[in-house]
C-alpha cells in the first residue's frame, strides 16, 4: 500500500534534511526547506513514489544549487 502524498513527501524532506545537517551542509534552513519541499512536491507531480530516489535527488540538487551559489 502507498502512503498518503503528504506523509511521502515529509519523509523524504526529512531524509534529505538529515542527511544534510549532519554533512553540514545547512547554512539557511529557511531556503534548505523550501527548496526541498518545492523539489521534491516537483518530482512526485511527475509520478516518482520511490522515498530514496526523491529524498537523493533532493540532496543532490541542493547540493548543486549550493556549489553554484558558492561560484557567483
Amino acid at each position: 500500500m502507498e502512503k498518503p502524498l503528504p506523509i511521502l513527501i515529509e519523509n523524504c524532506v526529512q531524509i534529505a534534511w538529515d542527511y544534510l545537517e549532519r554533512s553540514n551542509q545547512i547554512n539557511d534552513a529557511s531556503f534548505a526547506s523550501r527548496f526541498l519541499t518545492k523539489h521534491i512536491e516537483a518530482l512526485v507531480r511527475q509520478g516518482e513514489r520511490r522515498q530514496l530516489l526523491l529524498s537523493n535527488r533532493a540532496i543532490n540538487a541542493y547540493l548543486q544549487i549550493r556549489e553554484t551559489q558558492k561560484a557567483a
